[in-house]
């Protein structure tokens, strides 16, 4: 058990030091090769690249004896190339997607095939001084190729032979290569999914974990634009299973792997390398496992995740980068949501979601697309296509446990284009197999119906109340009224019908919600109001404001807090230093002693990080909403605890504020009042106003009055700080309580040690103890 005072005496006002990665492993300078989009190597370098990549798919020609090239079984591969492609999905099992290691085991695996590649260059009498090149789809088109030319003529059918006929694959001469037809359709898909701004998204992650994969309701990750890509780019592109028996595979992932670079960079030039590096915000559990089947190329042992990071030391690098997209907060998007989706429903197969955005239907008619999906889009209700990269046929542990995914298609432009709100806007979808390009139905195949999520409020200028006379609100100022009753109800003010209709019961909400928060109480929401509802929530606990606070603790109480599961990018010891603070700060307001212990298990109050987007109504308005949950101490075995948001960026101090991200410090001091048993405050500057406020880190008078009722002084305690406080100023001096320890009593203290123990409760600084300090310093001493 760690002592809150000593924690705070070692507390600096610095950030931790950088933590190195360490020494890694490399490969010899000479060996680095630089990697180049092929659109712009010379017709004679994607010549050389092409032929080595056929010699690969020789049959018997093996790289290493150790590759065990020959036939085909389990253990055995015809091919080299054969032996990399079975890797994805047919006929082994080495699937990560949906996991944060999803770019790191791509990473090992662009590595074993380069190394491969420049063999091949050798055996062709090559000096093997060649790179992997990317297919860089994120810069549109070069030289005139969208679609890399060489790669649509040279690999335009299946090799004979490559997939050998007693595997019965569902790859086969048959049913061999159906690669996107042309750049135009390439180009229309892409438009249509907005690669650029799935790029730009996943570039601006925050979070090694998020920029990583899809997993945890994450549709902006570098693994977005790579199942989009795969989607588009036509058979076997679309399936898991037999998507890297195309060249273009390795080609799409090496940009893949670009944009990754481009976010590590980013990442590591943030953290000096340090604390909050990539390999320090990696998830524990997925950090220490092998990427197998891969082997380092410099030492032959297994690739691990902390090999991923230094790209020179594995062999490569690239000749440009794409440009981190500055960050700003702009408008929230109304975004069309495909939730929980799970890829094994899809047998293998990729969907193509389309959607259109509808309005209110004429009598006896309804929107009808167009048969053609080439002309979708000249449609004004086309608001864009999303997709699916179906998980692998057959039994894959990784595609059963992954979590369920979301895909998004933005159809902002799409509602302004046609005038149409989003309370009056009804979505309609086609799903296209892309493995076949044939329609089917989106249930069938496992893919719920879409949500039309956006901005809590849609029209922030609307005056909504009570009408009079018989008119009906439109479907917009009813939607809006709804979202309004919907807020009222969740934050304890309105306990009617969610129905869009603004009677005497919503009036009467709204203004007590006015009066409580101090703004002019005429029962109208209009910006004003709705703009207070809008600011960051501490949490999403209720007002309350006819509830009464009521202490969850004795008085004189040592309550043991533990805290953890922070996100990877933030130091563990510095969060625990700052809810040391946090606590320091509360307790000189209240009888009790706040002692860390070692585990959840022993804490009453237990402070946690875990994804709150599902429970957030703000989520699609950017970041914020409610930023935390506090659940009060319920007695022995039933801990209080503080959930903080991890969807959201949050800070440590006293580093830099920045959009969009939250400090820890005055959220924690908000909800450990609530774990004390407050409830919010009406006054906006106590700590117990509901609304987040960057630079609240002390507590007010307002704050420790509304405490100090729940929590009086114990009397005996009172009274001998009475007799001790020999001027009477409310106030216990250095002197004065040195002169109690060291000069009355039968168990005189040491001086030093009187004043250790002084300077150990005077966690404010100030030289004199307060009341509240001293009954803590009781409590501590009595329950140790």
């Amino acid at each position: 058990m760690a002592s809150l005072f000593k924690r705070l005496k070692a507390r600096t006002n610095q950030l931790p030091k950088p933590a190195p990665l360490g020494a890694i492993p490399s490969v010899p300078l000479e060996q680095v090769v630089t990697r180049r989009d092929i659109r712009e190597l010379s017709p004679e370098e994607q010549a050389r690249v092409c032929n080595a990549i056929e010699k690969m798919m020789e049959a018997g020609w093996a790289a290493d004896s150790r590759n065990n090239i020959g036939g085909w079984d389990q253990e055995r591969s015809p091919s080299e190339y054969f032996r990399l492609a079975r890797y994805h999905g047919w006929d082994k099992s080495f699937c990560v997607h949906g996991r944060e290691t999803f770019p790191g085991w791509h990473r090992a695996y662009l590595v074993d095939f380069e190394r491969t590649l420049q063999a091949a260059d050798r055996a062709l009498g090559g000096d093997g001084r060649i790179a992997l090149p990317y297919w860089g789809w994120d810069a549109g088109a070069v030289n005139g190729q969208l679609f890399p030319q060489i790669i649509r003529e040279r690999f335009a059918v299946l090799k004979p032979g490559l997939i050998p006929e007693v595997a019965n694959s569902q790859l086969n001469p048959s049913n061999g290569y159906r690669i996107v037809p042309n750049d135009q359709v390439l180009a229309k898909g892409m438009t249509s999914m907005k690669i650029s701004d799935q790029v730009r998204r996943a570039l601006s992650q925050w979070e090694h974990p998020r920029a990583a994969s899809t997993a945890a309701d994450n549709a902006d990750s570098v693994e977005t634009p790579h199942n989009s890509l795969h989607v588009l780019c036509g058979w076997p592109m679309t399936s898991v299973s037999f998507a890297a028996f195309h060249p273009i595979f390795f080609l799409h992932h090496c940009n893949v792997d670009r944009l990754y670079e481009a976010y590590l960079r980013k990442d590591m030039a943030n953290a000096g390398d340090g604390e909050n590096a990539p390999w320090n915000e990696f998830s524990k559990s997925l950090y220490g496992g092998e990427l197998r089947p891969f082997r380092h190329p410099a030492t032959g042992e297994w690739f691990m995740p902390k090999h991923t990071f230094k790209i020179e030391a594995i062999g490569y690098r690239y000749d440009k980068l794409p440009a981190i997209p500055p960050q700003r907060l702009t408008e929230p998007p109304f975004l069309a949501r495909f939730e929980d989706i799970n890829p094994v429903t899809l047998a293998g197969r990729s969907i193509a979601l389309h959607v259109f955005v509808v309005g209110p239907a004429d009598p006896g008619a309804d929107f009808t697309p167009p048969d053609d999906v080439d002309a979708f889009d000249e449609v004004p209700q086309y608001g864009g296509m999303t997709g699916v990269f179906g998980s692998k046929e057959g039994e894959c542990e990784n595609c059963k446990t992954r979590d369920p995914i979301v895909v998004e298609v933005d159809v902002t432009d799409c509602l302004r284009k046609q005038g149409l709100s989003r309370h009056a806007a009804r979505l309609s979808v086609v799903a296209v197999d892309m493995n076949t390009g044939e329609h089917v139905s989106p249930e069938e195949v496992g893919i719920p119906q879409p949500k039309l999520a956006g901005p809590f409020f849609e029209d922030k200028e609307a005056m909504l109340g009570r009408k009079d006379g018989p008119q009906a609100a439109s479907t917009e100022e009813a939607g809006e009224v709804a979202q309004l009753q919907l807020y009222l109800k969740k934050y304890g003010w309105y306990s009617g019908e969610v129905d869009g209709f603004f009677g005497p019961a919503t009036e009467e909400a709204v203004r007590k919600y006015q009066q409580f928060f101090g703004l002019k109480v005429d029962g109208i929401a209009g910006p004003v109001t709705r703009s207070l509802m809008m600011m960051a929530r501490m949490d999403d606990k209720a007002d309350e404001a006819d509830i009464d606070d009521r202490a969850a603790y004795a008085p004189g109480s040592v309550v043991r807090w533990w805290a953890g599961d922070c996100p990877g990018y933030l130091d563990e010891e510095v969060v625990r230093d700052e809810v040391a603070a946090v606590m320091a700060e509360w307790a000189t307001a209240v009888p009790l002693s706040f002692l860390e212990v070692d585990s959840a298990q022993e804490a009453d109050l237990v402070i946690s990080w875990s994804n709150r987007s599902r429970d957030n109504v703000f989520r699609f308005d950017g970041p914020g909403g409610a930023l935390a949950y506090a659940v009060p101490y319920g007695g022995p075995g039933s801990p209080g605890t503080i959930t903080l948001d991890a969807a959201e960026q949050w800070l440590l101090q006293p580093a830099a504020a920045k959009p969009g991200a939250f400090y820890i410090m005055p959220v924690l001091l908000h909800e450990i009042g609530h774990a004390l048993g407050l409830t919010h405050s009406s006054t906006s500057d106590d700590v117990m106003s509901p609304f987040y406020v960057p630079d609240q880190l002390k507590l007010t008078d307002g704050d420790r009055n509304r405490a100090a009722a729940i929590y009086p002084l114990d009397g005996a305690a009172a009274q001998l700080f009475s007799v001790l406080d020999q001027d009477g100023d409310g106030m216990l001096s250095r002197e004065e309580f040195l002169t109690a320890l060291c000069n009355r009593g039968s168990a005189r203290l040491e001086r030093p040690e009187a004043e250790a123990l002084f300077d150990e409760a005077d966690s404010t600084g100030e030289g004199a103890l307060a009341p509240q300090q001293f009954v803590v310093l009781m409590a501590r001493l009595f329950f140790g």
